[in-house]
């Protein structure tokens, strides 16, 4: 790290309640700084300003599983541009009825979560709805506990991931991780998931969706993060702290996210989704304000 970068103070690490107990000082401290090194040439969607905001539809999962078109049209309506598939039936759901609803409203789906069985078991599913709707970006968004309690365990989350990305880059997919907090939990010493799932698998591969809320939660100075894994982070979950220590849309809480777009654009991340996994319904005035607070922002 560089200049204001090496003042970073590292949060300690917190459970959901003792996060609700930090100020929003210490948060901003742990989130801010420069990333190392020469500042690499700013990519889309921004450069002075956000100018493509998405969301993850995990945040609106009700309203999408009864209502998709309804749902897609409401997220177009309050500022958003790109959307990230994930819960709600979409896996279920028709994908030439979904891109056509996409085309209908005006967005772009660069991204869709699936879940490890489907990425073991119905990899052609996952393909055809990627190919179908516009995908770019395939994320494995959680394992279970069995999945990862040892150095074996996460070697083998290392190899499903390796070899999803395999699969999909044979058809021009990329494919990415994404975290919570127990990937930074050590296994073996102070090595943790995250570090082994990052040894053990192709950086030009497998990529990483950084949530800052649970890096955060983990104790993560993000500069650092940032720093030890350049070039592997292409898409990011944005979402704010609220007063209790849970998470929120952004604008709501404490986080200071023109520091955090800032120090992301010099890291050259691509995609930035909104999300709130306690939303759950479409409730256009606070997405509106959400998309208000972030897009146009001056981050330079």
């Amino acid at each position: 790290m560089s200049g204001p970068a090496n003042n970073i103070i590292a949060a300690p690490h917190w459970n959901r309640r003792q996060f609700g107990q930090v100020t929003g000082a210490t948060l901003l401290a742990t989130m801010t700084g420069c990333a190392a090194g020469e500042e690499a040439e700013p990519k889309a969607p921004f450069a002075e300003k956000l100018t493509t905001l998405g969301i993850q539809l995990f945040t609106v999962r009700e309203s999408f599983e009864t209502d998709a078109l309804g749902t897609l049209q409401a997220v177009a309506d309050t500022g958003f541009s790109e959307v990230e598939f994930g819960g709600g039936g979409y896996f279920e759901k028709d994908p030439v009825e979904l891109r056509a609803f996409l085309d209908q409203t005006g967005l772009a789906a660069p991204g869709m979560h699936c879940m490890p069985d489907q990425l073991t078991d119905q990899m052609d599913r996952v393909i055809s709805i990627a190919n179908t709707v516009g995908v770019q970006h395939v994320v494995l968004p959680w394992v279970s506990e069995e999945m990862r309690g040892s150095v074996d365990a996460w070697k083998g989350v290392a190899d499903l991931c390796s070899d999803a990305a395999a699969r999909l880059a044979d058809e021009g997919i990329a494919f990415a991780y994404h975290n919570h907090d127990f990937e930074f939990d050590a296994v073996d010493g102070e090595l943790t998931g995250l570090d082994i799932l990052a040894a053990q698998s192709d950086p030009e591969m497998v990529k990483f969706e950084l949530d800052f809320y649970w890096a955060v939660a983990a104790g993560q100075d993000v500069d650092a993060l940032i720093d030890k894994h350049a070039g592997r982070i292409t898409l990011c979950h944005i979402k704010d702290v609220a007063e209790d220590g849970l998470m929120t849309l952004p604008g709501e809480g404490s986080i200071n996210f023109a520091a955090i777009l800032k120090q992301s654009q010099k890291a050259g991340l691509e995609h930035f989704f909104v999300e709130s996994d306690r939303l759950k319904t479409v409730d256009k005035a606070r997405l509106k304000a959400a998309s208000d607070h972030l897009v146009g922002m001056e981050i330079s």
